[in-house]
């Protein structure tokens, strides 16, 4: 055996493993931020997070943030919602939050073939749904202009195939879900 024949069959065993996974789905889910995409690649997350404590310091709001929650912008918000349940402030800070990531989507980093896994995906029939912690319309506007809106046609929540479902807190989401139907791409 030689090198190139050993990699070839090696190549061939990882494919027919791939081609069995593919055949077999009935769904897939990606969550959005690494898989799809960096959301934060030119836009740092720190660097939101430093914003939205700043946002609660001008409000004379004290949240109680660990060194690591202090870097997240998910954890800002998470703790936030804990400390203060029910305020209005959780709204306003999502709202603060979601225009963040709205940003973010402009130097977002595609994730190597992702874009054509998501095609494939969709050309096969297979639904779809991106679940996130991140803002469902940040996750819609990135799929928008990556161009795999083309791959799918939005329909009702009651037949979702991609779809984007944020787990935000419960009295502060945007849109909880929104979907679409795979179809085969143009000629």
């Amino acid at each position: 055996m030689t090198p190139e024949t050993t990699d070839l069959g090696q190549a061939v065993a990882v494919a027919a493993r791939t081609e069995r996974l593919i055949t077999g789905a009935t769904c897939v889910l990606f969550d959005f931020d690494g898989p799809i995409c960096g959301l934060f690649a030119g836009h740092r997350a720190h660097h939101i997070a430093d914003r939205l404590i700043a946002w609660l310091a001008a409000r004379d709001l004290d949240v109680p943030l660990d060194e690591n929650e202090r870097q997240d912008p998910q954890a800002v918000l998470r703790v936030t919602g804990s400390t203060h349940p029910g305020a209005g402030l959780v709204h306003e800070l999502e709202r603060s939050l979601t225009e963040e990531e709205l940003t973010a989507v402009d130097s977002a980093s595609p994730t190597p073939y992702v874009d054509d896994l998501i095609r494939e995906w969709s050309f096969r029939g297979v639904p779809l749904a991106i679940t996130t912690n991140n803002s469902p319309a940040a996750a819609s506007r990135y799929v928008t202009r990556r161009g795999l809106a083309p791959c799918s046609t939005a329909t009702s929540t009651a037949a979702p195939a991609i779809s984007t479902s944020s787990n935000r807190t419960p009295t502060a989401s945007t849109a909880p879900w929104t979907p679409w139907t795979p179809t085969p791409p143009g000629p």
